[in-house]
């Protein structure tokens, strides 16, 4: 599904932009899911001892073994989250680039970058983040105490989407960003196809509006190959289109053509 809604993928924080890689990777690998539950709990569990902590409950030192233990565990399962999110943003990016271009004409340039609540650093060795998250998490015990809270995990992972070099959410028109936001969907839906064999519906609600002609004409003529579905209020954007099914729908009656 793409709707305007869809605008806050680019336009709003990295939660939205976190949530919505999850989605896709929960939809094509099941122990995604487990690991996102495993992490919730380790994460629930180690910031409720940083409250104690902080609030006078217990003291560090009565909670230090036990806080290492979390540590250890909630490394480990970022490492392997955080492993399998720069995979899949890593094949988004190649794909909404292909897309991106054909949109534009090869004209404007994006680009969509992962950048792990680690830090810096090389995303493809998964031993690699673990060190990276235990040494965050035992080096800061004493400011996550302060604030109640574990400051360093995957929950504070961001997707840097950038046009002609630019961050799009602070750079990028309203056209440009409705682009890059239909053409992660439309990725996504590439990638769906490459795992599972098929492409799933696309469902494209009000994708027309503030597009120019060439993104609407790739949007009408260059997706033949998938079933799609595009509504609009605009009637004439579909005058021109053959091979099409159009249903036109005027005071809750529908029209065949």
């Amino acid at each position: 599904l793409f709707c305007p809604e869809n605008l806050s993928l680019i336009n709003d924080g990295p939660a939205l932009r976190r949530s919505f890689i999850d989605i896709a990777l929960s939809q094509l690998k099941p122990v995604y899911i487990a690991f996102l539950s495993r992490y919730a709990r380790i994460l629930r569990e180690r910031n409720s001892l940083l409250k104690s902590a902080r609030d006078g409950a217990m003291t560090p030192s009565m909670i230090i073994d036990t806080l290492d233990v979390y540590s250890e565990q909630l490394a480990r399962i970022s490492a392997s989250i955080a492993k399998m999110r720069s995979d899949y943003i890593n094949r988004l990016d190649e794909c909404v680039k292909q897309y991106f271009d054909a949109m534009t004409n090869q004209r404007e340039e994006v680009k969509i970058r992962y950048r792990c609540g680690c830090g810096e650093g090389s995303y493809d060795d998964e031993d690699y983040i673990y060190s990276k998250f235990l040494d965050m998490l035992g080096s800061h015990v004493e400011r996550e105490i302060r604030y109640g809270s574990t400051l360093f995990g995957i929950h504070r992972d961001e997707i840097d989407i950038t046009v002609n070099g630019k961050p799009a959410r602070l750079y990028g028109s309203q056209g440009q960003r409705r682009s890059v936001a239909l053409a992660m969907k439309l990725a996504e839906g590439e990638i769906s196809k490459a795992d599972t064999g098929e492409y799933p519906v696309f469902l494209l609600d009000d994708v027309l509006s503030e597009l120019d002609l060439r993104r609407r004409s790739f949007i009408l003529s260059e997706l033949r190959d998938r079933q799609v579905i595009v509504t609009s209020c605009e009637d004439e954007l579909f005058s021109s289109v053959a091979g099409v099914n159009i249903i036109r729908v005027s005071n809750g009656n529908t029209i065949n053509d």
